[in-house]
């Protein structure tokens, strides 16, 4: 009997928090879903930095196979970078990370720009997947304290570009 109340209360709560996202105390961000047609909540656990993160996957056959976007939050900078501390993440330091993943020998392409009037880092390149190349656009955006990762793939490298920005435009930061 308790078991089943258990149950239907968490059941009843990821409702609740489905419908209606809501900016958490530990978090500088919150995710909207773009289109609930589309979109599917497949997880919410621990993501590329070992940081929770959850995963949205297209679930309509209008999306091209594999198509998926991760967000998570990630340890950033104590201050939002200057713009030569993001070029200097974006033409350096990011590509090294990102290289080793990367399945053509042209390094990734990424760029300075701004989210929602953040500092952010965008950029498209091709990893290795277990089913081939799989084309990822990538945004990060920086808060105080703080990074915003948000990572689309699919099959598709124009789709992949188009969901990154159905979510970013979706989202909401903390003071905005």
């Amino acid at each position: 009997m308790t078991t089943v109340l258990f149950h239907r209360l968490l059941a009843m709560s990821l409702c609740l928090a489905a419908a209606a996202p809501a900016l958490a105390q530990d978090r500088a961000f919150a995710v909207g879903n773009p289109d609930r047609r589309l979109w599917t909540v497949r997880e919410a656990g621990f993501g590329f930095g070992a940081s929770p993160a959850t995963t949205y996957v297209c679930s309509h056959s209008l999306c091209p196979r594999a198509t998926a976007v991760t967000i998570e939050q990630v340890a950033g900078p104590a201050r939002r970078p200057d713009a030569a501390s993001l070029r200097r993440l974006a033409n350096e330091e990011l590509p090294r990370q990102i290289a080793p993943s990367t399945t053509d020998r042209t390094p990734p392409r990424l760029v300075t720009a701004t989210v929602k009037g953040l500092p952010a880092i965008r950029g498209r390149f091709t990893a290795s997947g277990p089913g081939g190349p799989a084309p990822i656009a990538l945004a990060i955006v920086y808060l105080d304290g703080t990074a915003v990762r948000v990572q689309a793939t699919s099959s598709d490298a124009a789709y992949t570009r188009r969901a990154l920005d159905a979510f970013l435009d979706a989202m909401t930061f903390r003071g905005r």
